[in-house]
């Protein structure tokens, strides 16, 4: 007994060494399984091992058995598990156990540990019956065994979940890795903006996206390693604003947005639109600074523009437009900026600061209406954004000057051509009103009774009085232009029956129309309207209107002065049965000094022009409407008293 005894504790003590590096369960179990049969002689063992549904075999027979007493033992080991894990004894169960025969008892212990639930079971089919000694031994086994599996699976499982740990975190650090490259993929491509983070209290940068570098030419190790390199940068008049709004997001004032200039590593201005705002756990200022600069430079450059316009439309004197616009490019568009013009005699004159490089200046040329004035002459600014742009803008400047240069031409010709006519016109309406007045009183006088020559000498003082009375409505006609393109032109109105208007008219003109065999008559559909109008101002235009319906209507015509009521006023109206007009010459009929191709008689094409003049100075507008072969109508409105 004391042998059976120390094989036991041997055993136990083997079977211990091999609980404690357990590697694989199958092995495991076969090694216990070979360690008990030795102290314990037996038939056949069987270890089951695992859980409901996952459950793993360990079989062991010894030399004599055969494989159908195996698998029954097997089948009435799982039944005994069946039993232990469900509590209820199984018909499988049963049949399992009452199909038994061998030559001992069967010895089944289930594995748990604690109050925990059966993981498996080992059954030890004995050899012969066994003892006491034996029981208690296949009693320690099992506990060992169960102890030793659960601590195993305890570890798997703690191992396994450090696994999974350093799985997820390197899957996390992978993710993480991904997002960062494709983050940084995505703001390195873009085009004309760059992204960074920066402390929010120290204001130093910890990233920037590789677009700076090409943008600004500055290494994206400068950004990162030289605390106050990207402060230093920024234009000294815009710092501390910057730093004003980076203090003021980092103190929880909120995303904010800032402009400002940036020198770029060769030296040139790059105007940034910088975006940024907290992200608070980690205190980090995050940011997106986008490229204006070519925004900058157009809004500048229209402001140029429009200063250009100011100073052309202040002033037609053109050599104090140039001196103004040549200060006008200077820094901003050009080191230097001056116009060389081409004058009448073919000298050559400078405006503006000359550059002592100007030979090697560059030159655009100025032109109107296809001549060649000049040229404009600069010097790239230092900030210049290339020569193609700089030569677009001084393009556009020498379209500009060209045409003011021209406009200014044209207004001192107009200037001298004004005095010219003003001066003819005083020569007109002074010189020649004297000797005409003697002879229209000289006339006057023949025309007497008792003093009017008889038979042809009476015909020819007739013919001098009317020629004279031309000559008089001509030089009223040219004084009245005159007033009327200077500005000096004037009406004294008052209140009329529109009745009485069309009365002047053809009253004024009824022996005209006779002496041409066409009926003159007056139409009046407004009995007792008034309007507000000069009278003598309205009867000239009658006057001019009938006078040329009466030229243009052959003998027998008819001329008709019709009053009518319009909306807000009076619409008078001239028609006759005349000649009318085309297309071409209705165009023009208001025209100054304009005369149709039929027009006949004498004139110079003022009637109609001085005529419209009057009614527009009344509030109202001269409308001509004619039909070659049937006639014309002018017509105008006069507003009611």
């Amino acid at each position: 007994m004391k042998q059976a005894a120390n094989r036991h504790l041997e055993s136990l003590y083997e079977i211990s060494k091999v609980l404690t590096h357990i590697e694989a369960t199958e092995v495991t179990l076969r090694a216990v399984i070979e360690l008990v049969v030795q102290a314990l002689p037996s038939c056949g063992a069987v270890a089951i091992v695992g859980a409901p549904g996952r459950w793993a075999t360990t079989s062991w027979r010894a030399e004599g058995v055969d494989a159908v007493d195996l698998a029954l033992a097997e089948r009435r080991a799982h039944a005994s598990l069946a039993y232990f894990v469900d509590g209820v004894p199984t018909v499988d169960a049963r049949e399992a156990l009452e199909g038994r025969h061998g030559p001992g008892p069967l010895i089944v212990l289930p594995l748990a540990v604690d109050a925990r639930p059966v993981f498996g079971v080992l059954q030890i089919e004995p050899a012969g019956a066994p003892s006491e000694q034996d029981l208690m031994f296949v009693n320690a086994v099992v506990n060992q065994l169960a102890i030793g599996l659960d601590w195993h699976a305890a570890a798997e499982a703690l191992r396994a979940e450090e696994r999974n740990r350093t799985a997820n975190a390197e899957a996390r650090r992978a993710t993480a890795e991904d997002l960062r490259e494709r983050y940084e993929a995505l703001v390195d491509n873009l085009d004309r903006a760059l992204v960074w983070e920066a402390d929010a209290d120290s204001l130093e940068v910890s990233y920037v996206s590789g677009v700076a570098e090409r943008l600004l030419g500055f290494p994206r190790a400068d950004w990162t390693e030289r605390p106050d390199f990207w402060v230093a940068q920024i234009h000294p008049d815009d710092r501390a604003r910057v730093l004003a709004t980076l203090r003021s997001v980092a103190r929880g004032g909120g995303n904010q947005r800032c402009e400002y200039r940036f020198r770029a590593a060769d030296g040139h201005t790059v105007w940034l639109h910088t975006g940024v705002h907290l992200e608070p756990k980690g205190r980090q200022l995050q940011g997106v600074s986008a490229d204006i600069t070519e925004l900058k430079r157009a809004e500048a450059t229209q402001r140029f523009y429009a200063e250009i316009g100011a100073v052309i439309d202040a002033s037609v004197d053109y050599p104090a437009t140039l001196e103004a616009i040549a200060r006008l490019a200077v820094p901003e568009f050009a080191s230097a900026c001056w116009f060389e013009l081409v004058e009448a005699d073919g000298a050559t004159q400078c405006f503006g600061a000359a550059d002592p490089a100007g030979p090697h200046a560059e030159r655009v040329p100025i032109t109107a209406r296809g001549a060649s004035l000049g040229c404009l002459c600069f010097t790239p600014a230092i900030d210049s954004p290339g020569l193609e742009a700089d030569r677009a803008v001084a393009e556009e400047v020498a379209r500009r000057v060209g045409l003011a240069i021209e406009n200014s031409r044209l207004f001192r010709k107009a200037e001298h051509d004004s005095r010219a006519r003003e001066h003819v016109l005083a020569v007109v309406s002074h010189d020649l009103r004297n000797p005409l007045s003697a002879i229209l009183t000289s006339v006057d006088l023949m025309g007497r009774p008792g003093d009017k020559p008889a038979g042809k000498a009476g015909q020819k003082v007739e013919i001098i009085r009317r020629s004279a009375l031309e000559m008089e409505r001509l030089i009223c006609d040219l004084v009245d232009t005159a007033s009327i393109e200077a500005g000096n032109f004037s009406l004294e109105q008052q209140v009329l029956e529109a009745a009485t208007l069309v009365h002047d008219a053809v009253t004024g003109q009824q022996m005209h129309a006779a002496a041409r065999s066409v009926a003159l008559v007056g139409q009046v559909a407004c009995e007792g309207t008034w309007v507000r109008c000069d009278r003598h101002r309205i009867r000239q235009v009658f006057w001019n209107l009938i006078g040329n319906a009466i030229k243009f209507t052959g003998s027998g015509g008819t001329i008709k002065v019709v009053a009518e009521p319009a909306v807000g006023g009076v619409r008078f109206s001239v028609s006759d049965t005349g000649a009318g007009m085309d297309a071409a010459d209705l165009s023009h009929a208001l025209e100054p000094f304009w005369r149709g191709a039929t027009a006949r008689g004498p004139g110079v094409g003022l009637g109609l022009a001085i005529a419209g003049s009057i009614i527009a100075a009344h509030g109202g507008k001269l409308g001509v409407e004619s039909v070659p072969g049937e006639g014309t109508t002018a017509y105008f409105t006069l507003p009611t008293a």
